[in-house]
């Protein structure tokens, strides 16, 4: 599975980032952040994805950003992002892909939901890109999101090899997100989960590990990294947050010096600002986060490699077996 490190920073800062993020794999070779997925919605992003998109160690995903401005009231062009992403293109060292120009219905302002027939215009308008970009010559995948008719899945399964499933972002809990994947796994591959590696599925913002482990995706994208950088939370192995207090009183158990863990975690260092070298503060905090993400990429790719799903361009993600517990 390819997790791509969703979300922004400034150019500078994600390159310390991904630099320091090393795992080790049990064979000796090293695991690297170099898989980056950038929202054409952020002016800093679409910076970003022309900087990375020239260095050909990386994996590049651009999205369309259709819900970040959707939810602003405003539209995408999308001859203007068509021509981003042949920019991109014309650049790039490294593999490309590229989201559709989604069409979300109504406004994120409105009291009511959008009805069925303003749900089925946007799906047109939505495949209307999507077969523009594709005579473009976009490499670019159509996305099925939650909520719509299934028909649409069929469609978008029989066009393309590769494309998206996008449980919604509010308004629906955990067990309906699952269940909504569920059925769309199902009605794809039928019983047979090793048939995923005919059709790639991407999960669109599934950054929940339970799912990952659920359901064999080819690729996700997550900004759950982020988390421990804006909150000050140490993250993880098992992807859980630590606070700093809770960190220290664990300490004073066991009879630990706890100042040291004040220090790691960039409380009243440099200002207040992130210690430029990440090793100490918040970009200290974001390189431990995308650590562990690398170990669970590498784990879960493994595990589904287990079960018979390989992915033959994933290699360098879980070159060999680890017989190592995936949490």
């Amino acid at each position: 599975m390819i997790l791509y490190f969703a979300g922004n920073l400034q150019t500078e800062t994600l390159e310390l980032i991904a630099r320091k993020a090393i795992c080790p794999t049990v064979n000796g070779t090293t695991a690297r952040a170099n898989n980056f997925l950038f929202s054409y919605a952020d002016p800093g992003a679409q910076k970003n994805a022309l900087h990375f998109c020239v260095q050909p160690q990386r994996r590049i995903f651009v999205d369309s950003g259709a819900y970040s401005t959707w939810s602003k009231n405003k539209i995408i062009n999308v001859d203007k992002y068509i021509a981003f992403c042949k920019d991109v293109l014309s650049k790039a060292k490294c593999p490309v892909v590229f989201a559709s120009l989604d069409v979300i219905p109504g406004k994120k302002s409105d009291v009511r939901k959008p009805t069925e027939g303003e749900k089925e215009r946007a799906c047109l308008e939505g495949w209307e890109n999507y077969q523009e970009m594709k005579r473009q010559g976009i490499p670019c995948l159509m996305t099925y999101h939650q909520g719509e008719h299934i028909r649409w899945l069929s469609r978008i399964a029989d066009e393309s090899d590769y494309f998206a499933l996008s449980p919604r972002k509010a308004g629906k809990s955990t067990d309906q997100k699952a269940a909504w994947l569920r059925t769309s796994f199902e009605y794809i591959y039928g019983n047979d989960a090793r048939l995923s590696t005919r059709k790639k599925i991407h999960g669109l913002g599934v950054s929940s590990r339970e799912f990952m482990k659920e359901f064999p995706f080819y690729s996700v994208d997550s900004t759950a990294w982020l988390i421990s950088m804006r909150t000050s939370q140490y993250r993880m192995p098992d992807g859980k947050y630590k606070k700093l207090q809770d960190m220290e009183e664990k300490a004073r158990q066991q009879n630990v010096d706890p100042r040291p863990l004040r220090q790691l975690m960039g409380i009243g260092l440099y200002g207040e600002k992130p210690d430029p070298e990440a090793n100490s503060g918040a970009y200290f905090l974001a390189t431990v986060a995308m650590t562990h993400e690398l170990d669970f990429q590498r784990r879960v790719t493994e595990y589904w490699r287990d079960k018979g799903i390989v992915w033959g361009d994933q290699l360098d993600i879980a070159p060999v077996h680890d017989s190592g517990v995936l949490v």
